[in-house]
């Protein structure tokens, strides 16, 4: 696979491509949104960042199980709830994604939502992913 990023001079640099371009995929693997949740579905983290760490854990444990590896991710959706206070928690959300995700070296920035809820009370953030190789 060939993955070359594409970046456009009147948007602003936030550390990641605005564009991915990836040639030659022979597999596919997209991620539904993880929960934060242990096998029982028990929510196992009460925290914004201590949740998408958890989910960002458990991407990397499917992508293994697919034969695949974090690099291979080129592409994110995170959807952040309102009363997670990402405005609050936003510089250390930041270092949290860049210490699974460094600058050039993951996946084109995705979208980043904030919705009224998710499908549990407790859950602050969910993360699906697409991965290509």
């Amino acid at each position: 696979m060939q993955r070359t990023e594409i970046t456009n001079v009147r948007l602003p640099s936030l550390g990641f491509p605005w564009a991915l371009h990836v040639k030659e995929v022979k597999e596919w693997l997209f991620i539904s949104g993880v929960p934060p949740m242990d096998e029982a579905g028990k929510v196992v983290e009460h925290d914004l960042i201590g949740q998408f760490r958890y989910e960002v854990e458990r991407i990397r444990e499917l992508l293994v199980d697919a034969g695949m590896g974090m690099e291979d991710l080129v592409y994110l959706t995170v959807t952040v709830t309102e009363k997670a206070d990402l405005y609050k928690e936003w510089t250390r959300f930041g270092e949290a994604y860049l210490a699974f995700f460094p600058a050039g070296k993951g996946p084109a920035g995705g979208t980043l939502r904030i919705a009224q809820g998710l499908s549990h009370p407790k859950m602050l953030v969910e993360v699906e992913a697409i991965a290509a190789r």
